[in-house]
């Protein structure tokens, strides 16, 4: 049997490709084995409990430090957990078994005649389309779900451009009203982030969906007709922010998974919603209470950056970086799951991933030309990706 692609599911493929393609080796990243120890017996640890209950000192903190070639924006943000835990996750299997109450949630007059899956696509899981409401929906096995209403995506993934990108710091205070392609009045940035948490925290709740998110950026967009609201979404697992920017010029991280969530905004409602999958815990063995300090971890950033560079630290983070390890599930001829159903899949059924806990310093969120570096919790190498 051939499988194929779910429409939207090729999509966030290319996405993940085209902000992974254009990432560059960075010159300016020290390597020096000797200077990594060195910085390794200096940096001290701290209680994630009181790092997280004390971000407006850090952000004082981080402000006043002088540094060569860092320096951290006046509208810093800083999420840290409380704790974190450790161990490996799993990709899931069934979630497209609800799929009959998903899609009547979304759409009242629910058909099941509407509902169709012919067995060659993946992830597994049927699409429903309901013609006179423009609706269409499709599940699938390992946490995929798209919703797409009155959404022309030709159109507004391919024939438009962005505007202006407005990161999660400024969505609060930011009230710049536009007046989108099919909205009957004017929408602010801040309101589109509101609504945009709304429906995914809606989704969460009744589908009984196993990962949270909280919106990351919001881009004004344009197409010939009009503006529009693109919504990037950070996925977490037990309150732990997953990294969700790729990238693959590292060999190091050609296993590193992101997710990608994201909606889009048109009219007067969310019109456009998609995630790629989502995880469960597999073997948790335990947890982290603290790492290595926020401050102490900036300086050693610092020292292992160029003095040449100019960066200027809009976020910071403390996440998980998700590793994919094997997939576990067998098929009857002895080929792994991955391997005989869609071996190019960014994420597949049974798939586990260990993740490595990162300290993530955003310097730009621009889609495709996000530039951010990663400080490894357990052994303190670093990693920067500049996909510009």
């Amino acid at each position: 049997m051939i499988f194929k692609f779910k429409k939207h599911f090729c999509f966030l493929l290319m996405i993940s490709i085209a902000l992974s393609s254009c990432a560059k080796t960075p010159e300016s990243v020290t390597s020096s084995s000797e200077n990594t120890s060195a910085s390794y017996v200096n940096c001290e640890t701290a209680s994630l409990e009181e790092m997280s209950k004390n971000v407006d000192e850090y952000v004082s903190t981080l402000g006043e430090l002088e540094l060569d070639n860092m320096t951290f924006s006046e509208y810093l943000e800083i999420d840290i957990p409380d704790y974190v835990p450790t161990g490996k996750y799993i990709c899931p299997d069934n979630f497209q078994d609800n799929y009959a109450k998903i899609f009547s949630y979304y759409d009242e007059d629910y058909d099941e005649a509407n509902a169709v899956d012919d067995g060659t696509t993946y992830p597994t899981g049927p699409t429903y389309i309901n013609e006179e409401k423009n609706l269409e929906m499709s599940i699938g096995c390992d946490g995929f779900f798209s919703y797409n209403k009155d959404f022309d995506s030709q159109k507004y993934y391919n024939e438009s451009e962005i505007v202006e990108t407005y990161t999660a710091s400024q969505l609060e205070s930011c009230d710049e009203k536009y007046k989108l392609e099919n909205s009957s009045s004017e929408i602010s940035v801040r309101n589109a982030a509101e609504l945009a948490k709304e429906f995914v925290d809606d989704f969460v709740k009744n589908n009984n969906y196993s990962n949270e998110f909280v919106v990351s950026r919001v881009m004004l967009c344009e197409t010939d007709d009009g503006y529009f609201y693109e919504i990037g979404y950070t996925q977490k697992v037990d309150g732990v922010n997953i990294l969700e920017y790729a990238s693959t010029y590292d060999e190091s991280l050609s296993n590193l998974i992101c997710p990608t969530v994201f909606a889009y905004i048109c009219s007067d409602e969310i019109n456009n919603f998609c995630v790629n999958y989502y995880l469960d815990e597999y073997e948790i063995e335990g947890e982290y209470t603290e790492v290595f300090d926020l401050v102490e971890t900036s300086e050693y950033l610092s020292q292992k950056l160029a003095s040449k560079m100019n960066l200027k630290v809009q976020r910071v983070a403390l996440e998980y970086c998700m590793i994919y390890t094997e997939n576990v599930q067998e098929a009857e001829d002895g080929e792994s799951y991955r391997e005989d159903i869609a071996p190019w899949a960014t994420a597949c059924s049974y798939d586990v991933y260990e993740p490595q806990i990162c300290w993530v310093f955003y310097f730009d969120e621009t889609p495709e030309g996000e530039v951010y570096a990663m400080v490894n919790c357990e052994d303190l190498s670093v990693t920067y990706v500049d996909n510009t």
